[in-house]
């Protein structure tokens, strides 16, 4: 199983940045839901939750993984980023991310 989950409902960019986090050597799996990601946490092996702050149902899904893998809140709203980091006491990231974003903190 995958150390990096990635949860974003843009495709695209969802995609992108799933083959950052390979060509840095990550081993990484991606969702487009939260329920898609619930299901690939249950499976276990995540050392490392990156969440797009506006996927539906982002707040639960951080909220029940809490103290289970590192979480990492990412987006390009950068008002809509901070709160939701403050409100779950996570680590923001604002959008674009690049390879060395991810590389340090899945280290």
């Amino acid at each position: 199983m995958a150390g990096l989950l990635i949860v974003d409902v843009d495709r695209n960019g969802r995609e992108a940045l799933a083959i950052a986090a390979r060509l840095e050597g990550l081993p990484v799996a991606t969702a487009g839901s939260a329920t898609e990601a619930e299901a690939l946490l249950a499976a276990g092996g995540f050392t490392l939750l990156v969440v797009d702050c506006l996927v539906p149902g982002a707040d639960a899904l951080v909220r029940a993984r809490q103290g289970r893998e590192r979480i990492l809140a990412i987006g390009h709203q950068p008002e809509l980023l901070q709160r939701f980091a403050r409100r779950h006491g996570v680590e923001a990231l604002a959008k674009p991310i690049g390879p060395a974003d991810l590389r340090r903190r899945a280290a």
